[in-house]
């Protein structure tokens, strides 16, 4: 069985999430109190759009302006997005192996390829998947679902890759099995599978899962 791997993007490849929250936070600074990481993290998994318009209580008018200022702002600051340690060998290393690899993030596309092809990633995903590709959004499970249609795998050959409750749920509600890795953030999530600390841990991991699915245990 061919197996795959489908990451998510911030916070599980990338250390980006204080970025992600302090530009929101900068974005809507002229019009309310600064939101807290949790509020915004609520609304993460769509596009800019709809969380700044969730996080200015609905106000469409005060979107354009406050999307303007978080775009200036993260991209003035893009320097601070780093690889978490390990993320680049193991990528490489999969990809070596043959193992299809996706990437499904709720991030834009023009954000996220930007960052892929800054550490030169991008090359190594069959298909990538983000977050104003589609009319659904974590948990909904259709981005794995396109994935896996894309890479002709059944969900007993998948392994997805995520680090906040979004990801738990879209991975139970599309069947496949699901890790989650904390990385730097560490969270009061509790997932139905396995966690791992760091990427170095998640590398034992998923080869060992990849090894039974390979060999149809």
């Amino acid at each position: 069985m061919n197996p795959a791997v489908i990451f998510d993007l911030d916070g599980t490849l990338v250390d980006s999430l204080p970025l992600v929250y302090d530009s929101f936070r900068h974005g809507v600074a002229p019009y309310r109190d600064l939101p807290d990481d949790e509020e915004i993290e609520k609304g993460l998994c769509g596009p800019v759009e709809k969380n700044l318009t969730r996080l200015l209580n609905s106000d469409s008018e005060l979107v354009p302006a406050a999307r303007e200022r978080l775009v200036e702002y993260a991209r003035e600051h893009q320097d601070e997005v780093t690889l978490y340690p390990g993320a680049q060998e193991l990528i490489e290393e999969l990809f070596q192996e043959e193992v299809i690899l996706g990437l499904w993030t709720g991030r834009d596309r023009k954000s996220a390829l930007r960052i892929l092809e800054k550490f030169d990633l991008k090359r190594f995903f069959k298909g990538i998947v983000c977050g104003d590709d589609l009319k659904t959004h974590k948990p909904d499970p259709e981005g794995i679902i396109w994935l896996m249609e894309l890479f002709s795998v059944t969900e007993k050959a998948v392994i997805y890759v995520g680090d906040s409750e979004h990801d738990i749920q879209a991975g139970k509600n599309s069947g496949v099995r699901t890790i989650i890795c904390e990385n730097t953030h560490q969270q009061t999530i509790r997932p139905d599978g396995p966690l791992v600390k760091s990427l170095h841990e998640l590398k034992t991991l998923l080869f060992d899962l990849l090894s039974e699915i390979k060999t149809g245990e």
